[in-house]
């Protein structure tokens, strides 16, 4: 297991410098296309037991959003960096709730065509490291018998997590309408946590992991 756990870690670090320096290297070249985004995300943890069992939570939905700066590479391709304000945890039906907020800075592959046209599909593919800015939530304790129970009580996310940073790989579908000043922008957009939260624990890892759907404004021309 340590050789899959150190060779993980040294794919991230490849990706995430190989990106850093793409982005620096067209930054230096000319100035990006600059934009925000709007949005709402539904966010989960997945559990993976060490007999091979998996489970995931109910969806915790928080609304997001994310400043973006985009630079054309070649052709179609490009590379989009963003500052996003990341709402993960979970939601159970009963209250229960955990409330894990995070800045995540996405770097990312953008593919679009580089005709005018109407409409332009576009395509992002890239990682995501994050840092938690707050942790909090409520849960129930068990009861017995009729009667109301206890009041909820604080959450105490030292064991929910056991890091303060997080890393997933984001895969999305969008559209770019050109208009006269910007663009205007929608987007599908899927995170899949890689960052196992309770590294601690041998019996049990916790992933966030969500779905978000975006829409925005950027500066500059179809790209």
């Amino acid at each position: 297991m340590r050789p899959r756990h150190h060779s993980s870690h040294a794919l991230r670090g490849t990706l995430l410098s190989t990106l850093l320096v793409l982005a620096a290297t067209r930054l230096a070249a000319q100035g990006p296309t600059i934009g925000i985004k709007l949005g709402a995300s539904e966010a989960r943890q997945h559990f993976s037991g060490s007999s091979g069992s998996t489970s995931r939570t109910p969806a915790r939905t928080a609304p997001t959003v994310s400043l973006t700066a985009a630079l054309p590479v070649r052709g179609p391709v490009g590379i989009q960096l963003e500052a996003a304000y990341a709402p993960k945890g979970h939601a159970y039906p009963s209250g229960a709730n955990l409330k894990s907020d995070y800045l995540e800075i996405p770097l990312l592959l953008r593919l679009s065509p580089t005709r005018a046209r109407a409409i332009l599909p576009v395509a992002l593919l890239g990682v995501a490291p994050a840092f938690e800015l707050s942790c909090g939530g409520q849960t129930f304790l068990a009861t017995v018998g009729p009667g109301p129970g206890p009041p909820p009580q604080p959450r105490d996310c030292n064991f929910d997590r056991q890091t303060r940073y997080d890393f997933g790989y984001i895969g999305a579908l969008g559209l770019d309408v050109p208009m006269r000043r910007g663009v205007f922008t929608a987007e599908v957009r899927y995170t899949h946590g890689a960052q196992n939260l309770v590294p601690r624990f041998e019996f049990v890892r916790v992933f966030n992991r969500s779905v978000a759907v975006l829409f925005g404004v950027r500066s500059g021309g179809a790209r």
